[in-house]
């Protein structure tokens, strides 16, 4: 069940990070225009002469048409994720060209050679970074690797030119440093070094970058698995409780039996009131309910177990047993109470009608833990629950607005809860279904 939930999750998480693709892919073409714009328009001013700006300010285009290309097909859905990797590729040897190719037709242009000296190569990490954009470590290295390799095919071709001059070629006559100078500074010597050297730095920088990459994905699936698990416990535990479940500081555990307080809340009169009340306004009755029967509920460290219609099932002591899970779930009804008269008053400045809330509550021994087939709940059942949710159905009969069992009562009486107990009035047993024995309860009247 944990796999499959696990793997719905990857699922999702891998479809985040695919639309995500296409939204880089389709925002990197309008970025990649507007960049290849001001490039255009820099390399016209920067060189006089025309045919060499026609040249590159032409070249420079093809990175913005290539760019709005990929743009187009994400906007229109016709984009798939091998595209990225050709798209690097022809971006990679475009690059190459600009730098190393001479312009035909111009005069005066430097030789390729000095192309590969002059370090016009750091520009290519402005391809390599932004691989970074596209959250696959794949296509970083993917990218570096094109790079790498058209830098390493330019090399080669521009060494096998006729004019160009090796190590090999000016060697022999190497006798001093000022002519190691004199060859090295030849506008057509190929510097093998600078080559080696720019392909390790694209290849370290690509390796980087993937990692980099990969390290931000890992966090983004950690923080998204952690968060999932943060709201669905959210469902159920107060705020404080969450942060130390997903701290680990708490565990929910295995199955177990402990005690637990159970209490029941629900609208007294719910089907009346709904009988001539539109769908909208049922909806924002329940809605209205439970947002405050919930905030009493987490106030008090309580566990939100579930929504039944309108009622609602809470516990408190389920993660860990204590002392004063009784005075907690007692003290949570009648902050209920409290809050449903406050509810009340606002509902009759609307002229609306007023609410009645029924609430029980019992403390026994339950069995906590999960349940469910396809979709796991985190629950109790047990004697203590049933219990409570009879107490709740007693508040009708009894014209009480809470009705707690003498167990309850046992659990919160002390010199400092007394006072919790002043509004309830004993009240003789009473026979509940599935009980042997009659309960012992306390009411506190309705208006009282």
């Amino acid at each position: 069940m944990q796999d499959s939930a696990a793997n719905g999750q990857q699922q999702r998480l891998a479809a985040a990070f695919a639309q995500d693709e296409v939204d880089s892919i389709r925002l990197g073409g309008r970025v990649r225009a507007i960049a290849v714009a001001i490039l255009a328009v820099w390399v016209a001013v920067e060189n006089a002469d025309l045919i060499r700006s026609s040249w590159y300010g032409g070249l420079i285009l093809l990175f913005g048409v290539a760019g709005l290309v990929m743009s187009w097909l994400a906007r229109t859905g016709r984009y798939r994720s091998w595209m990225k990797y050709p798209g690097a590729a022809f971006d990679a040897a475009l690059f190459v060209f600009i730098v190393i190719s001479p312009v035909p037709g111009a005069t005066g242009h430097l030789p390729p050679q000095m192309g590969l000296s002059q370090g016009l190569f750091i520009y290519a990490l402005i391809l390599l970074l932004s691989a970074a954009f596209i959250y696959t470590p794949w296509y970083a290295l993917w990218t570096g690797a094109c790079l790498a390799l058209f830098w390493a095919l330019g090399y080669l071709w521009v060494a096998n030119l006729p004019d160009s001059v090796l190590w090999a070629d000016v060697r022999d006559s190497i006798t001093d440093t000022d002519s190691i100078w004199q060859a090295i500074s030849l506008p057509t010597y190929v510097n093998p070094y600078l080559a080696v050297r720019d392909i390790v730095v694209v290849l370290v920088g690509a390796f980087i970058i993937a990692m980099a990459v990969r390290r931000a994905r890992s966090i983004i699936v950690r923080e998204a698995a952690t968060e999932g698990r943060r709201a669905n416990l959210a469902r159920y535990f107060s705020p404080d409780i969450v942060d130390r479940l997903a701290d680990g500081t708490d565990a929910i555990g295995a199955e177990r039996r402990q005690q637990v307080a159970v209490l029941f809340a629900d609208i007294v009169g719910f089907t009346r009131l709904c009988e001539t009340a539109s769908p909208a306004a049922v909806m924002s009755l329940l809605r209205g309910f439970q947002a405050r029967m919930e905030r009493a509920v987490f106030a008090h460290g309580g566990t939100l177990d579930k929504y039944i219609g309108d009622a609602v099932m809470s516990t408190f002591g389920t993660l860990k047993a204590d002392a004063s899970d009784g005075e907690a779930a007692l003290r949570c009804a009648l902050d209920m109470r409290a809050a449903v008269a406050d509810w009340n008053r606002e509902r009759d400045a609307q002229g609306l009608p007023p609410v009645r809330v029924g609430i029980g509550v019992h403390i026994g021994e339950c069995v906590v833990g999960d349940v469910g087939g396809a979709r796991l709940e985190f629950t109790v059942i047990g004697d203590a629950v049933n219990v409570a949710s009879r107490l709740e159905g007693m508040a009708r009969e009894l014209d009480a607005d809470i009705v707690i069992s003498e167990a309850l009562a046992e659990a919160v009486r002390g010199e400092q809860q007394q006072a919790l107990l002043k509004p309830f009035t004993a009240h003789p047993p009473v026979a509940l279904r599935g009980k042997r024995d009659p309960v012992g309860i306390l009411v506190y009247p309705a208006g009282g």
